[in-house]
């Protein structure tokens, strides 16, 4: 049985930052962000109202920037609505209002598009965005979304494109594994999936996996395919372990566990401990169990708590995590100042997914994955070759051998390999 407890209970252990410590706003931030409020948390919220000096501008900021507007304002309004200065209340009012046509907009936009692909016999299964909305907040207002994801089967991905396009949708961005649509003129954003993650983290969480752990959902009077509680908490475990490699874990997604797991109390722990096991990702999951367990109060089950204490790391990992939480956005977190090859071995991305993942396997194929990566951008030829010598089009391979050749004249014995985010200006 998972319950939630108030954060006083658990403040000595959890709010190890300092910042957080120091920062009213963000101790009323973390009391605020869940949907249902108890007696000690509300007690809490009003002893921080009138005993502290709240920067209001700071605290509107952060929770816009960490995307949980919408519960800190359905906290505060059934809270103590007297205690919230009037012109901050009408902006978080107007705020949550816009949110809930802007979704219900969506939601029409989602059962459109699943609605085509049906009659032209692709089964889709939609996740996160309207779905974790309905399912897991059950209130539009409560959870913010500007893209519909929607996962189809790999051989389907062609045709959903073409159909994507008639529509009047444009291809703005190909991952490999996501394809991310534009409609221009209604501004919906539509995130196509072929996978949950990319083929560098080696999790099968493809169509074919999670076709046999669905359920029907009602979304505006339709009744749509989603996915089962159990590999939902996967899924969004695994994605906030990827944004975790980049500082790109907002507060909204710890939310978005915490909630889950509080409308399904009756979670089937085993069989998410062992399928997170057989899949590889136990470590992600007990990352993101201990960052809810932290900073939202959540309280987790004993055969949790025996996994988390026969595997520190991972608790090792979430206080990194919480350091960086409300970093400010403006100032990125100092990384490795290594060049060319050493950047893998040294950059934080790479260091704390080897952290993050257990088994060797799956680190190894990480490294062979980015190595063929960095291959193919390194001796892709480019402006450069092509001014140095023009070949007709029949000799055009050439250009990749005089590509490294160059290379190795320029820099003689020196590490070639860039990674993805640095420029390629050889």
């Amino acid at each position: 049985m998972m319950t939630l407890t108030p954060l006083t209970n658990i403040a000595s252990v959890s709010i190890t930052n300092r910042e957080l410590q120091t920062k009213p706003e963000l101790q009323l931030l973390l009391y605020c962000v869940r949907t249902s409020i108890d007696e000690a948390t509300a007690k809490s919220i009003k002893g921080l109202l009138l005993e502290q000096d709240i920067d209001w501008t700071y605290l509107l900021k952060t929770a816009r920037r960490q995307k949980v507007l919408p519960l800190l304002y359905h906290s505060l309004k059934n809270t103590c609505p007297d205690l919230v200065p009037q012109n901050i209340l009408k902006q978080l009012r107007d705020y949550f209002q816009h949110l809930v046509v802007h979704n219900t907009f969506l939601i029409q936009k989602l059962l459109n598009l699943l609605t085509l692909l049906e009659k032209h016999g692709i089964s889709a299964i939609p996740f996160k965005g309207p779905t974790l909305a309905v399912s897991v907040y059950g209130n539009l207002g409560l959870r913010q979304f500007g893209d519909l994801d929607i996962l189809v089967d790999h051989h389907d991905i062609p045709r959903v494109k073409e159909l994507l396009l008639s529509q009047g949708y444009q291809l703005q961005k190909d991952l490999g594994w996501e394809y991310h649509f534009v409609d221009k003129k209604s501004r919906v954003c539509i995130d196509l999936h072929e996978g949950i993650v990319p083929d560098l983290f080696c999790l099968p969480l493809d169509f074919e996996y999670l076709r046999s752990h669905l359920q029907p959902l009602s979304v505006a009077g339709k009744t749509v395919s989603t996915i089962s509680p159990e590999q939902m908490l996967l899924i969004l475990c695994v994605q906030l372990g990827k944004d975790c490699c980049h500082w790109s874990v907002r507060l909204a997604q710890l939310c978005d566990v915490a909630q889950l797991l509080r409308t399904h109390p009756q979670l089937d722990w085993r069989r998410v401990l062992a399928e997170a096991q057989k899949l590889g990702c136990e470590r992600m999951l007990l990352l993101d169990l201990c960052l809810v367990r932290d900073l939202l109060g959540v309280t987790l089950p004993q055969i949790v708590l025996n996994k988390l204490q026969a595997q520190p790391v991972s608790q090792s990992l979430a206080i990194q995590v919480r350091s960086q939480l409300f970093r400010d956005l403006e100032q990125p977190p100092k990384l490795s100042e290594a060049k060319g090859f050493w950047v893998f071995f040294l950059s934080y991305n790479h260091r704390f997914y080897f952290s993050m993942r257990e088994r060797l396997h799956d680190r190894v194929m990480y490294c062979l994955h980015w190595l063929k990566n960095s291959l193919f951008v390194t001796v892709m030829p480019n402006e450069a070759d092509w001014a140095l010598l023009s070949l007709p089009r029949v000799l055009a391979f050439l250009y990749y051998p005089i590509h490294i050749i160059r290379l190795l004249i320029k820099h003689g014995i020196q590490p070639i390999f860039r990674t993805h985010h640095e420029p390629h200006s050889l």
